[in-house]
């Protein structure tokens, strides 16, 4: 059901309430959400080092480094397995590293000291 406000100088007027109303075939519907079937670790985190990635088996991925205000500090990098941070690249702070492999895209919070 639905009602129109009007604002009508200083008061307000409200519609008759609408018939039943169906929005879409009612089939429609949200998709579940799934996780990777990948798994990717970040160590050390917090960082004072070099930093390694690795992916769980040995999937072709891309790697994007992103500081806080999602500029990208290491455009995207494809890589096998590992893949290696320099530390000295780097300022203190907190980054998203997003991780794309064939199987999907996830993301881990990386924190430089």
């Amino acid at each position: 059901y639905l009602r129109k406000q009007c604002a009508f100088r200083q008061d307000s007027v409200w519609s008759d309430w609408s018939a039943p109303l169906t929005i879409g075939n009612g089939s429609a519907a949200i998709d579940d959400v799934s996780i990777s079937s990948f798994q990717f670790s970040v160590f050390p985190n917090p960082a004072s080092s070099d930093i390694t990635v690795k992916v769980s088996g040995d999937l072709e991925s891309v790697v994007t480094l992103l500081d806080a205000t999602g500029r990208t500090v290491i455009p995207p990098t494809p890589f096998h397995s590992s893949f290696l941070i320099p530390r000295s690249s780097l300022s203190p702070g907190v980054y998203l590293l997003r991780l794309h492999t064939a199987t999907g895209v996830a993301t881990k919070k990386l924190i430089v000291k």
